[in-house]
């Protein structure tokens, strides 16, 4: 038997040095590989959930910005009631004057000729999409109460009931704008 010879057995070594050198790179770059793909997929995730983040914020702010336009579109369309209304209150002359509209509220004062004439400020509120008018007496009087009535379609007459708030006693009232 030959005894093998220094140059095989360094040759073998160098050999297997080389395979387990490149088994230890190609498992650390398969590691390496195995990682960047990770954190390119966070980043890709975090990339997308910025896009979406901009896109979702970017139609928020469309749709503030059209909702802003309806609102100044209904505003320029919101029902005037400053004016003056006459007419009768429980068959007695009377006149109406609103002087402040803000949106749908308003505010006024209401005179009534009885025989002692009774002033009264009041405010309210209308209702453009039924045109229904709610007020109340302002000023704390025995004769005070609350007004509920519509507003004719062609926004000139108001009529409704009164009811005083001390006995719930109703008068019918008309009204049309001057």
């Amino acid at each position: 038997m030959k005894k093998p010879s220094v140059f095989n057995k360094t040759s073998f070594f160098i050999v297997l040095l080389i395979i387990s050198f490149s088994f230890l790179t190609y498992c650390g770059n398969s590691e390496d590989k195995q990682k960047a793909e990770a954190n390119q997929k966070i980043v890709d995730s975090l990339r997308s959930a910025q896009k979406m983040q901009k896109e979702h914020d970017q139609q928020k702010n469309e749709q503030l910005e059209q909702d802003e336009i309806k609102k100044k579109e209904l505003e320029a369309k919101a029902v005037s009631l400053i004016g003056t209304y006459v007419g009768t209150f429980d068959k007695r002359t009377t006149t109406l004057e609103i002087t402040e509209q803000t949106g749908n509220t308003f505010k006024g004062k209401i005179q009534i000729d009885y025989r002692e004439v009774i002033y009264q400020q009041v405010s309210g509120q209308f209702n453009p999409k039924d045109k229904i008018i709610t007020m109340k007496d302002f000023l704390h009087s025995r004769y005070a109460g609350s007004y509920t009535g519509k507003l004719s379609d062609d926004l000139k007459t108001f009529s409704g009931v009164f009811t005083m708030t001390i006995d719930k006693t109703t008068f019918d009232f008309s009204l049309t704008k001057k």
